[in-house]
């Protein structure tokens, strides 16, 4: 499923291939989120359903209406409130963890034009039932992207307060908090690695398990960056320029980014290869065995336009005609267990 911004929609792209068709055929069906706000990141969750963040201005006087939402494959949705005391707040991630429930994160944080807000935010858990747990963070931190490790905890990016102030001096840390909710390890990407800024207040720029046991994720001086669960730093550098989102692990076992203007892949062992111009949005692989991204051209009055790209370098791109023509702004995306997006 994808999810639109600015009038809060999720929308479910049905991917369908006949045989004797070489190109594929979408329909898309769109949902109204029924609380309104925002719906923005989204995942697949462990029990058949997609589950996504929604960040409005609700009836909290403490801060924005902050929820987490359900919707089943046939568009049914359900959001169970997330206590918010944050005058300022943005998702951060949703991922499912390894104990069978979704992990998210939101962060109290704004862009350097938005000034300085404080530092703080939400990381919690919540079972398939709906049962929220919100857990304490070390003092002086945001967290943001979050992705279930190779050794049974989850991992998230998070910044310092001084993030803040201004991306100069500004710590980033890569965390790990167990499934009961303890905060074991804080890594601090090292300096002149990574501006946090384009490392994860930007969304989809996450981290993600990677197929060698390390976690990798994206270094804004245009490279990638790996960290291994002992908490060593390696780096692969990426041409100048690069990178807009992911990386997401593809089923050549390879990792896979949108390089603003081309789609790269990048091994374990660093080998890094560029194929042709991709969309803009986070990369997701889809059950028909190639990837998909997207491009918003709401900036333009144009419509979002869907990318589709096969690991031999075929590209289409399709054009999607919302009911929210002129304000849908695409922000994720997730392969679901119905064959769709």
């Amino acid at each position: 499923m994808v999810t639109c911004q600015l009038r809060g929609c999720i929308t479910a792209l049905l991917l369908f291939s006949a045989a004797l068709q070489a190109q594929v055929q979408v329909l898309y069906s769109e949902y109204a989120v029924p609380r309104g706000g925002t719906p923005s990141l989204i995942t697949a969750g462990p029990d058949g359903a997609l589950w996504f963040l929604s960040v409005g201005s609700g009836n909290n006087t403490l801060g924005p209406s902050v929820s987490i939402g359900r919707i089943t494959t046939a568009g049914l949705i359900t959001q169970y409130a997330i206590p918010n005391t944050w005058a300022f707040i943005q998702p951060g991630g949703i991922t499912a963890g390894p104990d069978g429930a979704l992990w998210f994160t939101f962060a109290n944080y704004t862009s350097p034009a938005g000034g300085a807000v404080g530092v703080g935010g939400i990381i919690g858990r919540v079972s398939t039932s709906g049962s929220v747990t919100e857990f304490p963070l070390p003092a002086g931190i945001s967290p943001g992207p979050i992705a279930a490790g190779p050794d049974g905890a989850l991992w998230f990016i998070a910044y310092s307060s001084s993030c803040n102030q201004t991306p100069s001096g500004c710590t980033t840390m890569i965390d790990r908090i167990t499934t009961a909710g303890v905060v074991t390890n804080q890594f601090s990407v090292p300096v002149g690695f990574t501006s946090p800024w384009r490392l994860g207040v930007l969304l989809g720029t996450g981290i993600t398990a990677g197929p060698d046991g390390g976690l990798w994720f994206f270094s804004s001086n245009s490279s990638m960056g790996r960290l291994s669960t002992d908490g060593t730093f390696t780096q692969y550098p990426l041409p100048a320029g690069c990178c807009s989102s992911g990386p997401a692990l593809g089923p050549d076992g390879a990792l896979w980014f949108d390089g603003s203007g081309w789609t790269g892949r990048i091994t374990a062992s660093g080998t890094i290869t560029q194929f042709g111009s991709t969309g803009l949005g986070p990369i997701n692989f889809g059950p028909d065995g190639a990837f998909w991204a997207f491009e918003n051209g709401i900036l333009d009055g144009l419509p979002p336009t869907l990318t589709r790209f096969t690991i031999a370098g075929a590209v289409s791109k399709y054009t999607l005609t919302s009911a929210y023509a002129g304000h849908a702004h695409l922000v994720d995306m997730a392969a679901g267990p119905d064959g769709a997006l």
